[in-house]
């Protein structure tokens, strides 16, 4: 068939506090992977219709997947007849609410320490969700001279910041509207973040995009007044804008021979390699 309906739920990084919404929400995950959906209404061929009876129960599940907001799949559409395809994504994103993430977190001046922290999610730092966003598996990470300014307590960085603005990883999951990468993806990402639409990107100025910072131009990762986004200092870190945002490897198996060299890409040699080429420094200049 192709009939398509949307819904709305959210399967994973939730602690259900008893047996019985164990139970509902189990068997609400089995009916929507059967293709039976649990929406007031959906929308099957251009027309809205009621849902059966079996869909209207279990709504105290509906509504505790609704309000949990770590996770969200939001907007996927189900086809009916495809339970497979979606039984596997629910399966994956399962698995991945077993994997603990951790980050290296700002405390004071002075003390960072690695503590337990959120998995990624497909949420802005405003809290909005955005589907053009990759979550990634940290392969390599390094710590910026820029670090220490906060790590020394030279900036108003504040307690609970998750460092991290270097990040080398792999794509573990990946949002509706991202169309050049896929997952298994090894991705170099790019110390800034930027929406590439913005006057300033188009510019090619990506260092102040006008669109990822709702205090001033310009954003990055895990770094003070630089808009919110998590650091890459972690195990897992969810990267925006990733079609435009992220370096993919062409051969995986040859970057993770090179990898020491390549997590250099994300800001060390960039940074230098600019600051070289601003300054008129080339073959044979003295420094």
């Amino acid at each position: 068939m192709t009939l398509a309906a949307e819904k709305t739920f959210a399967v994973e990084g939730i602690r259900v506090p008893d047996s019985s919404l164990a139970r509902e929400i189990t068997e609400l995950v089995r009916d929507t992977e059967s293709g039976l959906l649990f929406h007031h209404s959906s929308r099957v061929a251009g027309k809205r219709r009621a849902l059966k009876p079996r869909t209207r129960t279990r709504l105290r599940a509906r509504q505790f997947l609704q309000r949990d907001s770590r996770i969200g799949l939001e907007g996927l559409t189900v086809r009916v007849g495809a339970a497979s395809t979606v039984r596997s994504e629910t399966q994956r994103r399962l698995q991945m609410a077993s994997n603990s993430n951790r980050g290296v977190v700002y405390l004071k001046p002075g003390h960072v320490e690695v503590q337990k922290i959120d998995f990624p999610t497909f949420r802005n730092p405003a809290g909005k969700t955005i589907d053009h966003a990759v979550i990634l598996k940290v392969v390599t990470t390094n710590i910026c001279g820029s670090d220490q300014h906060m790590v020394r307590g030279r900036t108003t960085a504040p307690a609970g910041m998750v460092l991290g603005h270097e990040i080398t990883g792999e794509v573990i999951e990946k949002g509706r509207d991202v169309e050049y990468l896929d997952i298994g993806d090894l991705v170099s990402v790019p110390f800034n973040v930027a929406c590439g639409r913005c006057r300033t990107c188009r510019e090619g100025d990506t260092g102040v995009c006008l669109h990822v910072n709702s205090d001033r131009a310009g954003g990055a990762y895990g770094y003070v007044d630089m808009g919110g986004w998590i650091g890459g200092q972690a195990d897992y870190v969810m990267v925006p804008y990733a079609d435009f945002n992220l370096l993919k490897f062409p051969d995986k198996a040859h970057a993770m021979e090179k990898i020491r060299d390549l997590t250099c890409l994300s800001d060390i040699l960039p940074t230098g390699f600019h600051g070289a080429v601003t300054a008129k420094v080339g073959v044979g200049s003295t420094v």
